[in-house]
């Protein structure tokens, strides 16, 4: 947004009432469309299915579970403490806003991890499966195993990200395309560009 009007900028929440309706759209949809025509066509299913052993929430997941809904509620209130009443740290200090160009907006992300994090703190402390500072290492090391190839696509997709935009050709292309006088195979091409940037290393690099 700041490239087409350095002045404007777009919210976090300028996509999240379409996202609401269009949730609620697809768990309608998809719905009708798996009862009415999808399950018809596959017949009837007269399999047997074992029932499964259901084990009881021992005493110390149970403890678990409180402290988690402890830290969770804390976490809330710290935010809200934070964030409704008036001059908060995180509301505009200029506007008073809460929600647009905020500090609370522009912390959301950290905001969420921070939750996540004290619930998972609040459950292994209850439930005693975090005693020591090396069990959270080993809870978090494997967490982040099971992430490795997602991981791995961001960093790639963060890396292409960062080359197009120090791309300083990028607002010219976006008017040839306007105005159709680009080539398709310039307009390609145009995606690994030499930037002023790589210029000057492949200079040093040569002397």
């Amino acid at each position: 947004m700041h490239l087409l009007d350095p002045t404007k900028s777009i919210a976090l929440t300028a996509n999240f009432y379409f996202a609401v309706v269009s949730s609620l759209v697809l768990i309608v949809v998809c719905s009708l469309i798996t009862e009415r025509v999808v399950e018809p066509r596959l017949g009837e299913y007269r399999g047997e299915v074992p029932a499964e052993a259901t084990e009881d929430v021992s005493p110390e997941e149970a403890r678990g579970l409180r402290f988690a809904l402890y830290a969770l509620v804390g976490s809330i209130i710290v935010i809200a403490l934070l964030t409704f009443p008036a001059a908060a740290p995180l509301r505009d200090p200029q506007t008073g806003a809460i929600i647009g160009n905020s500090p609370f907006m522009d912390s959301l992300i950290v905001l969420i991890m921070l939750v996540f994090l004290a619930v998972g703190i609040g459950y292994g402390v209850g439930a005693k499966t975090i005693t020591s500072i090396v069990n959270g290492i080993d809870a978090v090391t494997k967490t982040f195993a099971g992430l490795s190839g997602l991981i791995f696509l961001l960093f790639v997709l963060s890396q292409f990200l960062a080359y197009f935009n120090y791309s300083i050709r990028r607002p010219q292309r976006a008017h040839s395309r306007r105005r159709g006088s680009d080539p398709t195979i310039t307009i390609w091409f145009s995606s690994f560009e030499v930037t002023p940037r790589t210029v000057g290393q492949f200079d040093t690099v040569t002397s």
